[in-house]
C-alpha cells in the first residue's frame, strides 16, 4: 500500500496496498560493514553507516520504528542535503512497529527491521507497480538465505502473495509498508518499510478484528531441513554460528536496501542516456512478479465479513489483481488485504 501526501491524493485512486553524527565511519566497500560504538542518537546507537554511489545505510541499535525515524530524517532535508541518493534505516530492535492500516507489527529482536527511503520521481515503473517490485526483492533475497542455510526444499516453496508479503510454504516471514513524506525542497519520497522474520517467528491472531496469516522464519526452516538432528549453526555452515539471528537480519536488510536503490540507480542511468521506458520496464517487473505467485492458491479477504474466498487469476498492466469470487465472477482489487 503506497501512502501519498495531499497535493498526490489523486493517485490514491490507484493505490496499493539525521541526527547529529559524530565521528562516524563511512565506508565504500560494496562488501563490507563496520561499527562505531561512539556513535548515537536520540533513539540508540548508530552502529555504522555504509555508503556507495546509490545507497547510505545507516543501522542503529534499536528505534521506535524505522518509518518514522526516516520520516523525521526527510523532513529535516534542505537544499544542502544530499536528496537524490537512496538511504535506508535499519535496527536491531523495533519498539512500535506497525504494518498496514495502523496494525501492530510484532517485532521480535533477531528480525529484520528496514525502511528504504527512494524519491518518488526516480521510480522508473508506474507508481502502482512499486510494491510488486519491492514483494520479488524481498522474496528473492529470502530464497538466498534459506538456501545458504541448507533448507532447499521451503526455499522452493517462497512466494508471493499480492502485492507483497512474502510466504514460505504458506506461513508469512515478511511485509510490507509504503508510505510517504516531502523534504523541506518540496521532493516527495516513498519510504518502504519492510520486516522479515528471521530468527523468530511471532504468534499472530488467526481469529478476530486483527487476525493475520500465521507467521514463519527463516530459522524454523533451516532447522527443520537438517534431519540429521544437527544444530542449526551447524547446519548453515561449519564456520558461522547463526545464533540469535542478528548478525543475519543485518545483513539480510542491507541486501534488501541495496537491491532496491541498485534498480533505482541503474534506471537512473539509463534514463540519462535516453533508453529507460516505463512501459518496458513495467512489463520486465509484472513478468518477474508473476514468477513468485502461486496461482492455485486460494486466499481469504480479510475484512469481508463472510471470509469471501477469492482465487488469483492474474495481475493487471497497472498492478491490479483480477480474481474469481465464490460467485464464480471475475473482479480487480485495488486494496484489498488478502489471507
Amino acid at each position: 500500500m503506497i501512502d501519498l501526501p495531499a497535493q498526490q491524493q489523486h493517485m490514491k485512486q490507484q493505490e496499493f496496498k539525521s541526527s547529529e553524527q559524530d565521528d562516524v565511519n563511512i565506508i565504500n566497500d560494496e562488501n563490507s560493514l563496520i561499527s562505531d560504538k561512539g556513535c548515537t542518537s536520540e533513539n540508540g546507537k548508530e552502529d555504522f553507516v555504509r555508503e556507495d554511489k546509490f545507497l547510505h545505510h545507516h543501522h542503529l541499535s534499536f528505534l521506535d520504528n524505522t518509518q518514522d525515524e526516516t520520516r523525521r530524517r526527510i523532513e529535516e532535508m534542505n537544499a544542502t542535503s544530499n536528496n537524490s541518493v537512496c538511504f535506508a534505516i535499519s535496527t536491531s530492535e523495533q519498539k512500535k512497529g506497525r504494518g498496514t492500516s495502523g496494525r501492530v507489527w510484532i517485532s521480535s529482536k533477531g528480525n529484520s527491521f528496514l525502511t528504504v527511503a527512494i524519491p518518488m520521481d526516480s521510480v522508473p515503473v508506474p507508481l502502482t507497480l512499486l510494491p510488486l517490485k519491492v514483494g520479488s526483492i524481498i522474496a528473492k533475497q529470502v530464497k538466498e538465505l534459506l538456501i545458504s542455510c541448507g533448507a532447499s526444499d521451503a526455499a522452493n516453496n517462497v512466494s508471493v502473495k499480492w502485492p507483497n508479503d512474502v510466504l514460505v510454504d504458506g506461513g508469512k516471514i515478511a511485509g510490507v509498508l509504503i508510505e510517504s513524506a516531502t523534504d523541506q525542497t518540496y521532493q516527495t519520497w516513498f519510504m518502504i518499510g519492510v520486516g522479515v522474520n528471521v530468527a523468530v517467528a511471532p504468534a499472530v491472531d488467526t481469529a478476530g478484528e486483527n487476525r493475520g496469516r500465521r507467521s514463519t522464519c527463516v530459522k524454523d526452516h533451516c532447522l527443520k531441513c537438517n534431519s540429521g538432528g544437527d544444530s542449526f549453526e551447524n547446519n548453515v555452515d561449519k564456520d558461522h554460528s547463526f545464533g540469535d539471528g542478528m548478525e543475519e537480519a543485518t545483513a539480510l536488510a542491507n541486501n534488501i536496501a541495496r537491491d532496491i536503490c541498485s534498480w533505482i540507480y541503474y534506471a537512473d542511468e539509463l534514463s540519462e542516456q535516453g533508453s529507460n521506458n516505463k512501459d518496458a520496464n513495467a512489463k520486465i517487473l509484472l513478468n518477474e512478479w508473476r514468477e513468485w505467485v502461486d496461482w492455485e492458491k486460494e486466499l481469504v479477504v480479510r475484512d469481508s465479513t463472510d471470509n469471501e474466498i477469492i482465487v488469483p487469476l492474474g495481475v493487471e498492466p497497472d498492478g491490479q489483481l483480477r480474481v474469481r469470487g465464490q460467485d464464480g465472477r471475475e473482479r480487480l482489487l485495488m486494496v484489498d488485504y488478502l489471507l
